[in-house]
C-alpha cells in the first residue's frame, strides 16, 4: 500500500476551482439523490484533494460533510480549499480502519487502488460505513479494459497529446498531467464487473437501486466515445440502499429511478 500512498503524494490532481461560487456535481445520481432524499451527513471515501466533499458542502450547505484520505498532502491540501462559509471536514485515515458512519457514503476512484485487498472487501467496507446509502465509482473491467487497447493501437509517445485533444475542457495543464498520469501509470488498479456488484450487493443484503451501465458488455460504446475525441476512464458507478424494503417507501424509491432513468435516457454514458 505504501508505494501507491507515495505516489498519489506526488501527483496532484481533480483540483476544485479557487473560487466562492459552488460549482454543480458531475455526478446526477448523487445530485439528484441529494435532492430527493433526507440525507443528514454525508462520508466520503478516499476524498483525493477534497473536490467532491467541498462541492457537496457548497451545494447543499445544511449537510455534514467528511472526507477521509491515507495521503496526508491530499488533506492538507482538501483543508485550505475547504469553503469557510459552507466548510466540509477533513481528515488523514485509512478507508479500511475507520470506524466512521454517514447516512451517505460516497466513493469515486479510490476503491480499486488497495493492492491489499479484494474488490469485494472494499466495496463491502464502503457499505458498512453507511447508515443508508452508498455511491460507489470504480473502473469497469470490460470499459477499461477497452479504453486501453483504443489507446494501444497508437505508439505510447503520442498517447497525452491524444489526451490532450480529449480534455480541452481542462484548462490547467499541471492537472491534465495529472489526470493522465492516474489514468494511464498508476502503480495499481483492480476493476470489477456489474455482476460481481450484483454479487456483492445480495451477499450484504442490500438493494442496488441503479447503475449507470445495464450490462458488462460496454465494448462498443466506449469505443464510439474514444473514436469521437471524447475520453473515457472505463467507470461504473452504482447506488445502493441498506434500508429493508417497505411498502410506504416503495413509492418513493420509484419516482428516485424514474428521475434517474430520465437523466440515463438524455445520456446513458453520461458518467464514463
Amino acid at each position: 500500500m505504501d508505494f501507491v500512498k507515495n505516489y498519489y503524494s506526488e501527483i496532484q490532481f481533480n483540483t476544485p476551482q479557487e473560487n466562492t461560487a459552488p460549482e454543480e456535481l458531475p455526478l446526477p445520481i448523487l445530485e439528484t439523490l441529494l435532492d430527493t432524499k433526507d440525507i443528514f451527513n454525508v462520508l466520503e471515501l478516499g476524498c483525493g484533494n477534497g473536490w467532491l466533499s467541498n462541492r457537496i458542502a457548497q451545494n447543499y450547505p445544511s449537510l455534514n460533510v467528511t472526507g477521509i484520505d491515507i495521503v496526508s498532502e491530499n488533506v492538507s491540501y482538501a483543508k485550505q480549499t475547504s469553503n469557510k462559509i459552507f466548510p466540509a471536514d477533513f481528515f488523514e485515515e485509512d478507508i479500511m480502519t475507520t470506524d466512521r458512519t454517514a447516512d451517505l457514503t460516497v466513493s469515486i476512484g479510490a476503491l480499486h487502488h488497495m493492492p491489499e485487498f479484494t474488490m469485494e472487501q472494499t466495496i463491502s467496507k464502503a457499505f458498512d460505513c453507511a447508515n443508508r446509502f452508498s455511491f460507489i465509482g470504480l473502473y469497469h473491467k470490460e470499459s477499461r479494459d477497452t479504453m486501453f487497447e483504443w489507446f494501444n493501437q497508437f505508439p505510447t509517445h503520442t498517447w497525452y497529446d491524444i489526451f490532450s485533444g480529449m480534455t480541452q475542457y481542462i484548462k490547467d495543464e499541471k492537472q491534465r498531467e495529472s489526470w493522465f498520469k492516474d489514468q494511464f501509470y498508476n502503480p495499481f488498479e483492480q476493476s470489477v464487473t456489474l455482476e460481481q456488484v450484483k454479487d456483492i450487493c445480495a451477499e450484504k443484503n442490500v438493494q442496488l437501486i441503479t447503475s449507470n451501465i445495464s450490462t458488462d458488455s460496454t465494448s462498443d460504446n466506449v469505443r464510439k466515445k474514444l473514436n469521437k475525441k471524447s475520453f473515457t476512464s472505463g467507470f461504473i458507478y452504482f447506488l445502493i440502499d441498506k434500508t429493508e424494503i417497505y411498502e410506504e417507501h416503495l413509492r418513493d424509491e420509484r419516482l428516485l429511478k424514474e428521475r434517474i432513468n430520465q437523466i440515463r435516457e438524455e445520456d446513458p454514458f453520461i458518467y464514463r
